[in-house]
């Protein structure tokens, strides 16, 4: 979770921000599933070799950490007006993406990310509920055109990025999805499919 994304805890969810460490800089979750009774003094002795480069660190109970996490995306829901995106890279390149983004785009961001599989939700909040033009195209364009990702990551594609789906997503694939769909899903049961065409 990106410095901002914590700082929404403080108003209204103090007691969360004792589970993690104080400071301004990004804050990673790492859970350790493993049976193992020895695995959490591997982790502090691993910590311990890395503790110059990571700054601090809190161990604790995993429900109590992903509490933080899992709160702030109800912070944000809340949240108006917002531009969000549920945006990929490959792991290595996603902190360069951050960083791309952080220079190109002139408003305050929120981030939250799971960086085992490059993901990243952006959210973007808006001075007013006009959505700055391109803004959209600027982000896509730069996570797909420059970084290889995708401009929808986990939670599929939608009428939101029905635009993005037909202007990034090569014509051929689009219609070998739309003839698996019709094969699969003749009755349309499964929801939404695309007619958009490119811009």
């Amino acid at each position: 979770a990106s410095a901002s994304a914590v700082e929404l805890l403080e108003p209204g969810h103090p007691h969360l921000l004792r589970r993690v460490p104080p400071g301004g800089d990004d804050r990673v979750l790492v859970e350790i599933g493993t049976a193992d009774p020895g695995a959490e003094e591997l982790l502090l002795d691993a910590l311990d070799e890395v503790a110059a480069d990571i700054g601090d660190a809190v161990v604790g109970p995993p429900t109590q950490l992903w509490e933080v996490r899992h709160t702030i995306p109800t912070i944000t829901e809340r949240m108006h007006p917002v531009v969000a995106f549920d945006i990929s890279t490959t792991r290595s390149a996603l902190t360069a993406l951050r960083a791309a983004l952080a220079a190109r785009l002139d408003l305050p961001r929120i981030e939250l990310g799971h960086y085992g599989d490059g993901g990243l939700h952006l959210i973007l909040p808006l001075p007013s509920d006009d959505v700055p033009d391109g803004l959209r195209r600027l982000v896509f364009d730069t996570v797909v055109g420059e970084f290889g990702g995708s401009f929808s990551a986990e939670h599929g594609i939608g009428p939101k990025n029905a635009d993005a789906y037909a202007r990034y997503v090569p014509a051929e694939t689009r219609a070998l999805a739309a003839a698996l769909k019709d094969r699969f899903d003749p009755l349309g049961i499964l929801g939404w499919r695309t007619t958009a065409v490119p811009r």
